[in-house]
């Protein structure tokens, strides 16, 4: 599963494919958070009030029905003033590789990264947005791969514009980024670190210094940020001492030390919401 926000507010729905993970957000007024997007492209669309966001120094204002997507590792302010409701898509790693070998899209050079307006690029876009964003409406079931079929041509679609291409290979391309997405699927490895330095040729140190200046986080905290956002998923079907082994902690003890530490309750207080 991807990712989601550290510090989420009220989810309202959220589910996940192999290739993208959807949320819906409820913002209360006088909501203010400072934010560090993750290793995935995200796409934000406004269905209920507005949000005044501050990103590489520039203030703009979010309003109902536009949609944004925003860069890997992009870091900025949210504010909101009214209730304001949101859905956000997350395209992941595996889904860009899989269209850009697919489509034999070769990369062509264009502008530097940044979060960029969707509404007025193409048709298409919006259509595959519009199917993606009414899943969160209801379950999608056993329909998953019709789900990750809309975001396929979602990303087919990106690729086609300027402003959004740079976007796409900035997630597929970057080394650090794929050490990202080994680390995701190997969360109970003891060794991640030394791993990842050594399939980019590089000493534990020196990785660890690409990372933080990539990320914003070092490869330990990032590691541990992780195993706690699975862990809040796996809590939700799987007892605390099989959480904590899946992840990779020696000891259930030392995992709900962290736990507890990260999130101020610990895990059978965090299950027990869902009783």
């Amino acid at each position: 599963m991807l990712s989601s926000f550290e510090k989420s507010p009220d989810i309202k729905y959220t589910f996940h494919t192999d290739f993208v993970n959807v949320l819906s957000y409820h913002l209360a007024p006088g909501y203010k958070y400072l934010y560090t997007s993750s290793s995935s492209v995200r796409i934000n669309i406004i269905t209920k009030g507005y949000q005044v966001v501050t990103h590489n120094g520039k203030t703009f204002t979010h309003h109902k029905n536009q949609t944004y997507i925003i860069p890997p590792y992009a870091r900025g302010y949210i504010e909101t003033f009214t209730h304001t409701e949101s859905i956000l898509i997350e395209l992941s790693n595996q889904l860009i590789q899989h269209v850009i070998e697919k489509s034999h899209y070769s990369h062509k050079k264009s502008n530097q990264p940044t979060v960029q307006l969707l509404n007025d690029l193409s048709s298409d876009i919006e259509y595959e947005l519009f199917c993606l964003a009414r899943a969160t409406a209801s379950p999608p079931g056993d329909d998953h791969f019709l789900i990750d079929l809309h975001a396929q041509k979602l990303v087919y679609d990106l690729l086609q514009h300027i402003e959004t291409r740079s976007l796409i290979y900035l997630q597929s391309c970057s080394p650090i980024n794929k050490s990202i997405a080994y680390i995701k699927n190997h969360l109970n490895q003891p060794q991640l670190i030394k791993e990842c330095a050594e399939k980019l040729d590089m000493t534990a140190s020196n990785f660890s210094h690409h990372f933080k200046a990539h990320t914003g986080l070092s490869p330990v905290k990032y590691i541990r940020q992780e195993k706690m956002e699975q862990a809040r998923e796996l809590l939700l079907t799987n007892s605390v001492t099989d959480t904590a082994f899946e992840l990779g902690y020696e000891t259930p003890s030392y995992f709900i030390s962290v736990f507890k530490k990260t999130y101020g309750h610990t895990p059978k207080q965090y299950q027990s919401k869902f009783k």
